[in-house]
């Protein structure tokens, strides 16, 4: 498993952005969003994702710089050619254009929806959300089956004000 990790992040440094992304370090961008990445108390970029990237990038001799961004503002320094590399981004279409992704992933997340405790909210199901408001992050990719369902309203004020999340 390691060893499919380190060949993955291997092609996914060689091809992914600009070949002066890598002239001195390779600027990676991430989002904040522990505990897989998020500012140190240091200001240095630090999560398991982060972990994990260190490790490859030192053991194949390429020093790497960190950015913890908004989400939206992180994909856009990537498509942009500004940095080599982002974090963790989820597998759209539109981002095909411009990113390229392994064909194994280096962590599996699910998404969940959680509601304030005395509050009666049950879910089960998407449907026993409908006509309900659910916070979301601006410029995040949710699962197909939550992007799609109509009958849930979406805030996107904590978000957009945060500029939290990946995906």
């Amino acid at each position: 498993m390691i060893k499919k990790l380190f060949v993955t992040l291997a092609l996914l440094i060689a091809v992914w952005g600009p070949a002066d992304a890598f002239s001195e370090k390779l600027l990676i961008v991430a989002t904040d969003r522990p505990p897989f990445e998020m500012p140190g108390k240091d200001g240095e970029a630090t999560g398991m994702h982060v972990d994990i990237i260190r490790e490859f990038c030192k053991r194949n001799g390429i020093e790497p710089e960190f950015r913890v961004l908004p989400w939206p503002r992180a994909l856009e320094e990537v498509k942009e050619g500004r940095a080599g590399a982002v974090s963790s981004p989820r597998k759209t279409e539109e981002r095909t254009q411009f990113l390229i992704y392994p064909s194994e992933y280096f962590t599996m997340e699910r998404t969940v929806i959680v509601g304030l405790k005395g509050k009666g909210i049950r879910a089960s199901k998407l449907d026993d959300l409908k006509g309900r408001t659910c916070g979301v992050v601006r410029a995040y990719v949710y699962p197909p089956e939550f992007d799609s369902y109509s009958g849930l309203k979406r805030d996107v004020s904590w978000g957009a004000s945060h500029g939290a999340g990946s995906g």
